[in-house]
This record gives structure tokens, sequence and C-alpha cells, in this order.
């Protein structure tokens, strides 16, 4: 697997468990555990995008 298949998988795994964290947290868990967890995920979908623009841009 080359590093631009794994970041595509990476940022769909990070969306998956974005809205996991929502579900599980819905109505009433809104917990600073909650947020802490959607922050790291935000940065995980973050840092593939930025890497997929990097290997798109060197293409």
């Amino acid at each position: 697997m080359n590093l631009g298949k794994g970041s595509y998988i990476l940022a769909v795994l990070a969306v998956i468990l974005i809205a996991a964290n929502f579900w599980l947290a819905y109505p009433d868990n809104f917990d600073t555990t909650f947020f802490l967890l959607t922050i790291s995920n935000l940065f995980i979908l973050i840092s593939s995008i930025i890497s997929i623009r990097k290997l798109k841009k060197q293409d």
C-alpha cells in the first residue's frame, strides 16, 4: 500500500470515528472525553487531507 492510498483510508476511518463519537455521546454524554476524542480525530483527518494534497502537488 502506498502513502496516497493509506491517506485516503485513514481519512475515511477518521470520519467514521467522528460519526461514532457523536452517535455514542448523543443526547447527554457530551463530556471532556467526547471532545478530546473528537478533536484528536479531526487532527487525524486534517493531517490526511494535507498529505493527500501534498502528494497531488508532487504528481
